[in-house]
C-alpha cells in the first residue's frame, strides 16, 4: 500500500480482494486514494483517485463488479458528507479506464434522509 491511512474503509471484492478506500491523513492526496490488495498475487495495485478525499467512511462491493463508499468525513471541510461513491473494479482490473462516480443523496422532501451523514458508518 503506497499511502498512509487512517480512518479508512476496506472491503472484501470477489472473495480474493481486498479494496482499501480513503484516509484521514492527507499526505500526497492519501484521502482520494485507493487501492486493492490481490491474496493470490499478494501485493497491491494502485486504484483511481476517489472524487472526494473521506475518511471514517463505509464502504462494500456490489455484484462482484462495483465498489460503493458511503458518508464519512470530508479531508477538504472536515464536515460529515451524504454521497456515495462508486467505482467498476471489474473494468478497472481488465486494465479498462474507468473512474469514480459521485451520487449525492438530496433530500428535496425534508424527510429523514436514507444516507444519514456520520462517522463510523458501518456496512456488510
Amino acid at each position: 500500500m503506497s499511502a498512509p491511512r487512517h480512518g479508512h474503509a476496506a472491503c472484501s471484492f470477489m472473495s480474493k480482494y481486498i479494496v482499501v478506500s480513503g484516509s484521514r491523513k492527507d499526505i500526497d492526496m492519501s484521502a482520494r486514494k485507493t487501492a486493492i490488495y490481490s491474496t493470490e498475487a499478494d501485493g497491491w495495485t494502485d486504484l483511481p483517485l476517489m472524487v472526494n478525499g473521506r475518511h471514517y467512511h463505509a464502504s462494500c462491493e456490489f455484484n462482484s463488479e462495483w465498489v460503493y463508499v458511503f458518508a464519512g468525513i470530508s479531508n477538504v471541510t472536515k464536515r460529515y458528507i451524504s454521497s456515495i461513491e462508486r467505482l467498476n473494479v471489474k473494468q478497472c482490473l481488465n486494465n479498462l479506464n474507468t473512474m469514480w462516480s459521485e451520487f449525492v443523496v438530496k433530500n428535496e422532501l425534508k424527510a429523514p434522509s436514507p444516507i444519514q451523514a456520520r462517522q463510523g458508518l458501518g456496512a456488510a
